[in-house]
């Protein structure tokens, strides 16, 4: 599958209470190496897509250092509202979503 020029939006804005880890957001749980946000980007990147804009909320300082030691240019946005919830971090995405791309 080849999606050439696609835009994707990835929610990274929780805290991950379920996984009881309060100090790092859930994608920047390690496995293997690799954060899960760092497969996601590679993933996304490896079909095509070039334009990734991800919405952080909790620790966006340590997803801002993550895209920085993975040296990609995927857009961060901040959501204040993190803690109400997922829809609230796609809320912040919708100048995006409301431009069509």
């Amino acid at each position: 599958m080849d999606v050439q020029g696609g835009v994707a939006i990835i929610l990274a804005a929780g805290v991950g209470k379920r996984l009881q880890n309060w100090d790092l957001p859930k994608s920047l749980l390690a496995f293997a190496g690799r954060s899960l946000l760092e497969r996601h980007i590679r993933a996304l990147r490896g079909l095509g897509i070039d334009d990734i804009h991800i919405t952080g909320g909790h620790r966006i300082d340590a997803i801002s250092d993550e895209l920085l030691r993975i040296d990609d240019p995927a857009q961060l946005v901040f959501n204040a509202a993190y803690m109400r919830g997922s829809m609230l971090s796609l809320l912040a995405q919708a100048p995006l979503l409301r431009s069509g791309k």
